[in-house]
């Protein structure tokens, strides 16, 4: 009936926000670390950095993950931007001012 898809959805969006929610406090811990990477990164010997190379805040992490909303509804166009941008920087990235480096070694 109409009013258990209402319900369903509801859940569905409830759970999608909670797990956004989730991952956004995962990511902004990591990264505003003294790691300034998730697990992730860190096996890719990546890490997150402010554009001058300086470990970010917790509040900048925060809204480079938000940024990723903005990823998502340009159909991921804000994604393509790593690829087209001289200092690879996606529109999350740009939002929050951090660029994504290699470590050194």
């Amino acid at each position: 009936s109409e009013a258990e898809l209402d319900a369903l959805l509801d859940q569905y969006t409830l759970l999608s926000a909670g797990a956004f929610l989730i991952q956004g406090i995962y990511h902004a811990l990591l990264e505003s670390s003294a790691w300034q990477a998730t697990l992730g990164k860190r096996a890719l010997g990546i890490r997150v950095t402010d554009e001058n190379g300086a470990r970010i805040g917790i509040v900048r992490a925060f809204a480079r993950h938000f940024g990723r909303l903005l990823c998502q509804i340009t159909f991921m166009i804000g994604y393509l931007m790593i690829l087209l941008t001289a200092r690879g920087q996606g529109l999350h990235d740009r939002v929050a001012g951090t660029l994504v480096v290699r470590n050194p070694r």
